[in-house]
């Protein structure tokens, strides 16, 4: 969306007058809309994106045997709150040295799929559909 600007300006010296016509580019309302919405879907992206890697490496640490110590111990204590609620749910087989963990690959699926919901709500909320 274009707007046009006329600004009129005086010499001091002599008194004439001048008018110079402007153009200026504005988004128009449902640019902003728009923009607003691919933006907040970045950012739950983002946060889907950054639970799941922790998730996934928690998956990995269980599935070679790594000794709950250090990192490791940080790390199931920071994903057990977004594994909990999967836990149970299919059994997890297992060795001697490490397991299959089901609710990590379970909470990853989940969460991808919860994030997808948002993004298409965001998506249908904010930008301005031409039917």
């Amino acid at each position: 969306m274009e707007i046009e600007r006329e600004t009129v300006t005086q010499d001091p010296q002599t008194g004439n007058t001048e008018a110079v016509r402007t153009q200026e580019k504005v988004p128009s309302e449902s640019a902003v809309s728009e923009h607003h919405a691919i933006k907040a879907g970045a950012y739950v992206w983002y946060v889907v994106g950054v639970l799941n890697v922790l998730i996934a490496l928690r998956f990995v640490f269980l599935l070679l045997g790594a000794k709950n110590t250090g990192f490791t111990a940080s790390l199931y204590q920071v994903t057990h709150p977004l594994i909990a609620p999967f836990a149970g749910i299919f059994s997890s087989p297992g060795s001697d040295t490490g397991y299959f963990d089901t609710a990590s690959i379970l909470a990853i699926a989940v969460y991808l799929l919860i994030a997808w919901g948002i993004v298409a709500l965001i998506d249908i909320s904010l930008r301005d559909r031409e039917v």
